[in-house]
């Protein structure tokens, strides 16, 4: 991006999570080409008002607002792209509305894919906004499907991610029982 360039405006939603943090470690040392325009959390208010701070972020949202207070800031934050981190169920209704406001969409929220594709996709498709995988899963999943092409595709198997067992050392995974990933 030259001199010239508008900043891409980046509204992170989930700002305290590995996500977020991540993202923001990307505008940290790209300044030049991107800006903050909006942080949303979950938790952690302390690190929000600090993130505030640091970016001179315009806006920011805590989640005690509530759904439909997400829902208005994410319509008033006149954003190029969101990064939705948020974790869970919880991130299926922000990925919708970044898609209806014209706002591309960095997806790291995978229960949106699987809750939702059709929807998802159809919306993004009518309000002319770009789905962009940002976490592994995602990632692979549309890797697969670039090159296979989705018609030679009749199934994807989803395994769960891990996740509690991330930081366990290769000795603790062994160990590891299909009661505990269940759990």
């Amino acid at each position: 991006m030259n001199q010239q360039s508008k900043k891409k405006k980046i509204l992170v939603l989930g700002c305290t999570g590995s996500i977020g943090n991540q993202t923001l470690d990307i505008v940290r040392n790209l300044p030049k080409e991107f800006e903050v325009c909006g942080l949303v959390a979950g938790s952690k208010k302390n690190i929000l008002d600090s993130l505030c701070k640091e970016f001179r972020c315009q806006g920011a949202l805590y989640s005690e607002s509530g759904i439909d207070g997400i829902i208005n800031f994410i319509k008033n934050s006149e954003a190029d792209i969101a990064v939705n981190g948020i974790a869970g169920a919880a991130g299926l209704i922000p990925s919708i509305e970044v898609l209806k406001a014209n706002i591309n969409l960095a997806l790291a929220n995978k229960e949106t894919v699987v809750m939702a594709w059709d929807l998802v996709s159809y919306i993004a498709k009518e309000h002319n906004a770009q789905i962009l995988p940002v976490d592994s899963e995602h990632s692979a999943i549309f890797s697969l499907i670039n090159q296979a092409k989705k018609e030679n595709i009749s199934e994807i198997l989803i395994t769960a991610s891990g996740g509690p067992f991330r930081d366990f050392s290769a000795q603790q995974l062994k160990d590891v029982t299909l009661e505990n990933a269940l759990s």
